[in-house]
């Protein structure tokens, strides 16, 4: 069952809108189930490479009475490295999937799915999983998940193939082979299907708006157009160069075309209307079984983006626009609104486990959980979180590299984010800093200049400290 048309998709908000307004009036079935179930459900919306900046290219879910955290970041700007630190709230040195060519070193008895599935969770998984999945081990199904679609080896629109619960099944070129379709699809008829006396956990993770190999993010044929009179003003960073200094891979980096710029940015919102159709889809088949009231939906992304800023295209550096990705949640007890909390998709797994009452691990969780800031607690979270740096060139090779093909080689870095400052620390012993409350645009590296010197050292110390892990 796929997502519906755009006329039919305005009955369904409406209907969703109207459920989230009687969450203090359940019907009768949503309270049966509810109790029933006892642990609520959750469900992660993990979209591919959606910069923190566009919310308003979903424009149904962006109206929903979501918290949303301003300061959300992801502690690896790589798809695969992000998404297993995602899936285990661990950095990736703790993971070791440190580029997109580790997702197999990663150990899959130890994930949010496996830990909720022991306590009881139906767990049901459709989309993009660890990129090269399923490594050559067959069509198998990961550990923790009870029904499971993901795309094998390579995530696309149309012509690719997926592994559906241990057996491999391809998809053509048709528009009802759509992807972002067809794995909504999977999870709504999930959510339809399962027994209702069972907590789920449910993870979307379409490809959108994530490019086509090296051609644009393709939209579905319904959202052609949508955004042709869409406006994408650069911003003040396009094309820029760091006033002060900057490390010696930039120098590789040509300025990029406006046009191009806009071209993408223009595609990236089309494409993402499928996702916005799949996340109307979804909560409509919460509310039609009586699960919404008991659900936590979370919508967020695995990395951000670079439109041209810093005269940079793709991501893997550790610039806002890599690194910044939206970060929604709505729930039970859930307070709407702005949240400031630094926040890290390590934070996800053990913020599950928290929603759920179950206990983590001992000493395994490099996140933390923002459940009590998701009820608008006040109590400080972290003061920094953590960010591992991974792009790397071969354009002209032509070889599958680290971490993408891209015309200069930034190699491997770490560095730290707090509130006020975002710090880098390159191999070779170049560092960068910025202050991003006067500098958003990241371009004045503060690093040279002596006056900052306690600062380097204290955020230097907190990096050390974060890498090391749990005490």
């Amino acid at each position: 069952m796929g997502v519906r048309g755009r006329v039919a998709g305005a009955v369904v908000v409406a209907l969703v809108l109207a459920s989230l307004a009687l969450t203090s009036a359940p019907s009768h079935a949503a309270t049966r189930r509810a109790t029933a179930s006892g642990r609520p459900n959750i469900v992660l919306i993990l979209t591919d490479d959606q910069r923190w900046d566009s919310l308003a290219e979903l424009p149904t879910t962006n109206a929903l009475p979501f918290r949303r955290y301003t300061r959300s970041f992801v502690v690896d700007p790589m798809c695969c490295p992000s998404r297993a630190s995602t899936l285990t709230g661990r950095t990736p040195n703790h993971t070791g999937v440190d580029s997109l060519l580790e997702g197999a070193q990663l150990d899959e008895r130890k994930t949010f799915a496996t830990m909720l599935h022991a306590a009881g969770y139906r767990t049901v998984f459709a989309g993009k999983y660890l990129n090269g999945f399923p490594f050559g081990r067959g069509s198998y199904t990961p550990p923790g998940w009870d029904a499971f679609y993901g795309f094998d080896k390579a995530a696309n629109y149309y012509d690719y193939s997926l592994v559906e619960n241990g057996k491999r099944v391809s998809y053509g070129n048709q528009p009802t082979d759509y992807s972002t379709d067809v794995l909504s699809g999977k999870v709504v008829d999930a959510i339809d299907g399962a027994a209702p006396d069972r907590p789920l956990l449910v993870e979307f993770a379409p490809n959108a708006p994530h490019r086509a190999g090296l051609l644009d993010p393709i939209p579905a044929p319904r959202d052609l157009g949508v955004c042709a009179n869409t406006a994408f003003p650069l911003p003040a960073n396009f094309n820029a160069r760091d006033l002060v200094s900057e490390p010696a891979w930039m120098g590789g980096e040509a300025p990029k075309s406006a046009a191009t710029a806009a071209r993408l940015r223009r595609a990236t919102c089309e494409t993402l209307r499928g996702v916005d159709d799949a996340i109307s889809a979804i909560f409509d088949a919460l509310r039609r079984t009586g699960r919404l009231d008991n659900t936590y939906v979370v919508v967020t992304s695995d990395n951000g983006y670079h439109f041209g800023e810093h005269r940079l295209f793709e991501k893997g550096d550790l610039y806002d626009e890599s690194i910044r990705v939206p970060l929604l949640v709505r729930g039970p007890g859930v307070a709407a609104g702005n949240d400031d909390r630094l926040t890290s998709n390590i934070d996800l797994a053990s913020t599950f486990l928290d929603w759920a009452q179950v206990a983590p691990p001992a000493r395994f969780f490099d996140g933390h959980s923002f459940a009590a800031s998701a009820r608008g607690a006040t109590g400080a979270g972290p003061s920094a979180v953590l960010l591992r740096g991974c792009r790397t060139g071969g354009i002209a090779a032509g070889a599958p590299a680290a971490c993408g093909n891209n015309p200069s080689n930034m190699g491997k870095n770490w560095g730290v984010r707090t509130a006020r400052y975002a710090y880098v620390e390159y191999a070779g012993g170049y560092r960068q800093l910025f202050d991003v409350v006067v500098d958003p645009g990241e371009v004045r590296n503060l690093a040279p200049n002596p006056a900052y010197a306690a600062t380097l050292a204290t955020l230097h110390q907190r990096l050390a400290t974060l890498r090391a892990g749990p005490p």
